[in-house]
């Protein structure tokens, strides 16, 4: 396929060329072929914790083998046009279009175009409409929640959770790629685009200590975003920020147990010599037994002299405390989000965190040791003025008032409405008002380091998340453009966008100005298990600067979302 000398001109050739410790490889004959991908850089795809759980979960059945393929640098790329080769797995580096599913996890709408040229380089056609043969292309992830921006170039759709569904779907497999998809068509979960528009109800897993989680993922031997083991301790989450698809889409919590959790740890442990165990939640301060989790955390890892993370952790001393329990010595940065300068702001998007539990929180990090915090912050947040802009000023401020040697860091992006939750139907900030209070930012911020996304980034992923299949057509121009690898900034063209754009000034003026909440939404048909109304009920006391507080599961304190009368 390549010479040694192709190969080592490339600029990281570990990302193509597979044998990991723990890959699975299997023998062609009589299998149902998958390949899995993440259309982004292997270095991105492999820290992803759904694709490492599908993998290892379809590879697990006789019948069936799961391969992985990601989006290829340019030099590659390049290299594979020249030699004519189609693009190919990391494990068998059998052709992508030799498989009789490629299934495709989008994290975010600006990895859209990088799809497309996944497709492209693997040489199956970029329309659905197009394809006459296998592989049949399946995408699921969090963007697969508003599917309609990618109807015309996916064979169907899977909307939730995949550890059950993907076993569904193999079982359904024919040597026909038309009653195939027929088949597919009536899994719960799965949308299949060419038979029309129809209520589609998300996957949900509801007992994760029998959910199949592997306990040998593999282990690159090139650097990647997380080389650590991680375990997922809960899924979902009940604090009700009205700014979350993931919490919002997640519903309903679901825990594992401490004991299955410590003992996928160790599990882990043993088959991959990682020195770093992640906890993986969406909120992991709120998990019911974190205290004793830890305790058994730390007996595991002490000895080993492994280290731990939680990410996720609220603002609170009793996130401290936990992290003391866990304390290797190793400070590195404490990261927290009050997404708002002022407590007006966070009580409107229901995260009602108090300017004295931020200062008392960094003060007493200071004390046990922590040198370097990050926060996040957004801007453009409903009802969002000027003093909550200078709520951010005051806040650095303060804390750089009683500490003079710690490392701030401020990461500011703009506020992206996403589908499904109460700020659906809100507008997108303008440039001018942004670029205005960036400027105030810079000016009066000072002994911090501030980070900004830009803002056409920003403006693109939020006409992508609320759009209709119209976009279709700007995704496909700005791919043959030359548009991909846009999750990297340096990387990002808002000029191709502005192009392909032209003529549509209506429908992403309609975007970016917001929905009414009497008109039907393009995701409408997705039934994740929230009523509507409650999101309207949310959206209304967010104008008016009501907090609603977590349920936890207690009926006793049931916000009315909906999700616990499913009968799911």
């Amino acid at each position: 396929m390549f010479n040694e000398k192709e190969l080592l001109s490339l600029r990281k050739p570990a990302r193509y060329i597979g044998e990991e410790w723990n890959e699975v490889k299997k023998d062609w004959d009589n299998k149902i072929r998958v390949v899995l991908s993440y259309p982004d850089f292997y270095e991105v795809g492999m820290s992803n914790l759904g694709l490492s759980i599908l993998y290892h979960l379809i590879n697990e059945r006789k019948d069936s083998l799961c391969e992985r393929v990601f989006l290829p640098d340019i030099d590659l790329e390049k290299l594979l046009i020249k030699k004519d080769i189609p693009l190919f797995s990391l494990e068998s580096k059998k052709p992508v279009k030799d498989f009789h599913i490629f299934g495709v996890s989008i994290q975010t709408e600006l990895t859209y175009t990088n799809f497309l040229n996944l497709l492209y380089l693997s040489k199956i056609p970029v329309f659905s409409r197009d394809r006459k043969d296998f592989p049949v292309v399946i995408v699921g992830g969090p963007s697969a929640l508003n599917p309609m921006p990618l109807l015309p170039f996916v064979d169907a759709f899977v909307i939730g959770e995949g550890e059950e569904v993907v076993g569904e779907i193999i079982d359904e497999f024919v040597l026909d790629r038309e009653d195939f998809l027929k088949r597919i068509s009536n899994i719960k979960g799965v949308f299949v685009p060419k038979f029309g528009i129809k209520k589609v109800v998300k996957r949900y897993v509801k007992d994760l200590d029998k959910t199949y989680f592997p306990v040998k993922p593999i282990v690159p031997y090139t650097e990647v975003i997380h080389e650590r083991a991680v375990v997922e301790i809960f899924r979902g989450c009940d604090r009700g920020c009205r700014f979350c698809i993931s919490g919002m889409e997640k519903r309903p919590r679901r825990e594992r147990s401490v004991k299955n959790i410590l003992s996928l740890i160790q599990e882990i442990l043993k088959n991959t010599g990682f020195e770093e165990v992640s906890l993986l939640s969406l909120s992991t301060s709120d998990y019911s037994n974190l205290l004793p989790l830890v305790e058994g955390l730390r007996e595991i890892t002490n000895e080993k002299k492994i280290s731990v993370s939680l990410p996720s952790l609220r603002i609170d001393n009793f996130s401290l405390e936990v992290l003391d329990l866990i304390d290797t010595g190793r400070k590195t940065t404490l990261t927290f989000a009050p997404e708002a300068g002022t407590e007006r702001l966070r009580d409107v998007i229901n995260k009602p965190i108090k300017d004295d539990d931020i200062f008392s929180v960094v003060r007493e990090a200071v004390k046990r040791g922590w040198r370097k915090i990050k926060f996040y912050f957004m801007i453009g947040l409903p009802t969002e003025t000027m003093e909550d802009i200078e709520g951010i000023v005051d806040i650095v401020r303060r804390i750089r008032m009683e500490n003079k040697r710690i490392t701030l860091h401020l990461s500011i992006n703009p506020f992206i409405p996403k589908p499904f939750t109460p700020f659906q139907w809100e507008k997108f900030i303008p440039k001018e008002d942004y670029l205005e209070k960036r400027s105030f930012l810079k000016r009066n911020i000072k002994g911090a380091r501030l980070s900004f996304r830009r803002w056409e980034e920003s403006f693109i992923e939020a006409i992508l998340s609320r759009g209709n299949k119209e976009l279709a057509d700007v995704i496909y121009d700005v791919w043959k453009r030359g548009g991909k690898y846009e999750t990297w900034s340096e990387k990002f063209d808002f000029s191709l966008w502005e192009e392909s754009l032209k003529g549509k000034e209506d429908l992403y003026e309609k975007i970016t100005n917001g929905f009414s909440e009497d008109e039907t939404l393009p995701w409408d048909f997705i039934d994740i298990g929230i009523n509507k109304g409650f999101l309207k009920v949310e959206r209304k006391r967010a104008r008016m600067g009501k907090v609603t507080y977590p349920c936890f599961g207690d009926l006793k304190k049931c916000t009315g979302c909906g999700i616990c009368f499913r009968g799911w």
